[in-house]
């Protein structure tokens, strides 16, 4: 992990400069597309100093009321102790009243102000946000599948005037135990994008040492506030696209022979623990041995026949749960609350300590290939787990921090490659850990109200370094409970919901996916292969080009759609570098009209 944390990427041919004020410091972005100049004023406080303007324009604040947290309480009001600028970096020293210290430096990076905060003695309880104020005409557009807290929807943006602005914590240098998110909604013209980072009591009474980066960045272009992640692209993209992921019992193995009957001809075959467990209730993580019902010798024989019809052979792994009677147990190695209880994971189970993961994913990979080689595996939980501390035992490296589970899983997630073959996970932190796993489900819950859009995101940071499946790993992730119900039949064409589910795949440009309880009738199964398959092979291991939206008259790039609210229209159209193109009507009651390679064509809603 290098410096540039989750810094979004800066614009082309962008020059800074930072220089002395009166108050503190001005920082200057300038590129052809415009000058962003940020001020910091340190009299007005670590935080509420911060505003910015936009060629000359009217100022705004994104962090009004935030600071440094004390154990419930607001933030701190402290007097300004020591200041310098040096090496565009402004270094700030504060006290309070009762001798609490803290500090704070400022630096700039493409269109991005850079904050770090620090205190020491761990009386520190966290770093509160604030608020965006004097953005006009503010509002909030969450980010599919950008997500950093646990609770809530994804992670909002600010949209007003003509700008963008994203304030968020760098999970690569930040030493918070969680983070507390909000439902964006403006109040009064103030607009909260998040509470605060949480540093939770150790095992001894004491809090970390508070350390935590914000990332405060504004463009009038949206792809320039996304942060970015620093994983590397997947080596197995160009192997999996061709496939369909199909989640089921490995030794059903007439559901692998009737699939491959009716000309499915590529399928990943994989074992949702059936070859471990009967109940989940026995334990299924850290597992390699079959349940005492089946021999080795007949798991082997499963594989080899779902090997002869040309399958994948996908076997099932949890490293996050381990239950007292696994073999490699040993409580030493398993995550503390921070009451000093043992923590508890899936009824029955223990989380591992952070650096134990991939340990135990060697341990049981080593046997899995060398019993029954798996072609793919499927991560069970794992990439459920993002910024949330889960031990807290006093001295143990990382204890208490959120960065130690994220570097924990995503070390999981390398060394299970390298026995399984390929990887797959449960996807709700999917962005922290795309390209280390080679696919997850890509499940997206917004908050009330909000549409599943803008593309961009998944698209323009996730799909060049792994695969999402769908839109999680079943219809209940994605649809109302009527419309599921009107799934289940095999007619054709199918009902709006069954378009509706895999339009909006198409658009997302994810790999088709079955199972996990969901098997409608063979017809259906089909249908979802056929339309799905051919475009995935295009799309699956190439990279976007442009993503525009149509507005009723015109397409629009993604600023203009989100700021003129045109994308809530639902009517997208993809472009890849290929040369394939994928249009979309999302809408959920109008048809839409499009010319497309010459030809005009009407799109009913959910059609492509």
């Amino acid at each position: 992990v290098t410096d540039r944390g989750n810094l979004p990427t800066p614009p082309a041919g962008v020059k800074t400069a930072a220089e002395q004020t009166p108050a503190g410091a001005r920082f200057t972005s300038t590129a052809p597309t415009g000058t962003l100049v940020y001020e910091v004023d340190l009299g007005q406080g670590c935080t509420d100093g911060i505003s910015a303007r936009w060629n000359g324009g009217s100022p705004f604040r994104p962090c009004v009321g935030g600071g440094v947290l004390a154990a419930d309480t607001k933030p701190l009001a402290g007097k300004l102790v020591s200041r310098r600028l040096a090496g565009g970096k402004l270094t700030a020293q504060w006290r309070a009243a009762d001798g609490k210290e803290w500090s704070t430096d400022y630096a700039l990076d493409g269109r991005s102000l850079i904050v770090n905060v620090h205190a020491t003695r761990g009386w520190a309880s966290g770093t509160a946000f604030g608020a965006v104020e004097d953005l006009p005409d503010v509002k909030a557009v969450e980010v599919p599948y950008l997500k950093f807290s646990r609770y809530g929807g994804m992670t909002p943006i600010a949209v007003g005037g003509g700008l963008f602005v994203s304030v968020v914590p760098d999970l690569y240098h930040s030493d918070y135990s969680n983070v507390e998110g909000v439902v964006a909604k403006p109040d009064q013209g103030r607009l909260q994008l998040f509470k605060q980072t949480v540093y939770t009591p150790l095992t001894n009474g004491r809090r970390n040492d508070l350390h935590d980066r914000l990332l405060i960045t504004a463009s009038p272009e949206f792809a320039d506030v996304l942060p970015n992640h620093q994983n590397p692209r997947s080596p197995n993209l160009e192997r999996l696209a061709p496939y369909m992921f199909v989640m089921n019992r490995a030794l059903a193995l007439n559901r692998w022979d009737t699939f491959k009957r009716y000309g499915m001809d590529h399928i990943i075959a994989n074992d949702f623990a059936g070859i471990f467990v009967q109940s989940y209730s026995e334990g299924f993580g850290v597992r390699w041995r079959p349940h005492p019902d089946y021999t080795i010798q007949q798991v082997q024989e499963a594989r080899a026949r779902i090997k002869g019809l040309g399958f994948m052979f996908g076997a099932y792994i949890d490293v996050t749960d381990q239950p007292p009677l696994n073999e490699w147990w040993d409580e030493n190695q398993i995550s503390i609350t921070a009451t000093g209880d043992l923590a508890e994971a899936w009824p029955g189970s223990y989380c591992p300590k952070t650096d134990q993961m991939w340990v135990l994913a060697r341990k049981t990979g080593q046997k899995m290939k060398e019993l029954y080689p798996p072609d793919c595996v499927y991560l069970d939980v794992t990439t459920n787990r993002g910024t949330d501390a889960v031990d807290f035992e006093a001295g143990y490296p990382g204890a208490g921090m959120a960065r130690a589970m994220v570097i924990g899983v995503g070390d999981s997630l390398v060394e299970t490659r390298k026995w399984y073959g390929s990887t797959v996970s449960e996807g709700i932190y999917r962005w922290m850990y795309a390209g280390l796993s080679d696919m997850d489900y890509a499940q997206v819950r917004m908050s009330d109200g909000q549409p599943r859009l803008p593309l961009d995101f998944d698209l323009l940071k996730l799909h060049p370094y792994q695969i999402g499946t769908m839109m999680g790993y079943g219809p209940t992730c994605f649809l109302t409970d009527d419309e599921i119900k009107d799934l289940n039949g095999g007619t054709v064409p199918g009902p709006t919901a069954f378009y509706k589910y895999v339009g909006t795949s198409l658009a997302y440009g994810h790999m088709a996916l079955l199972g996990y309880g969901y098997f409608p009738p063979i017809s259906r199964c089909v249908q979802y292969y056929a339309l799905m398959q051919g475009a995935q092979q295009e799309y699956l291991a190439d990279t976007v080009a442009g993503i525009a939206y149509w507005d009723g008259a015109k397409f629009l790039p993604t600023s203009q759609a989100l700021q003129s609210d045109a994308y809530r229209r639902g009517q997208v159209r993809v472009t890849y570098r290929g040369g394939l193109v994928v249009t979309v009507n999302l809408n959920e009651s109008e048809n839409w009209t499009v010319t497309q390679a010459g030809k005009q064509v009407v799109l009913p809603p959910f059609g492509w």
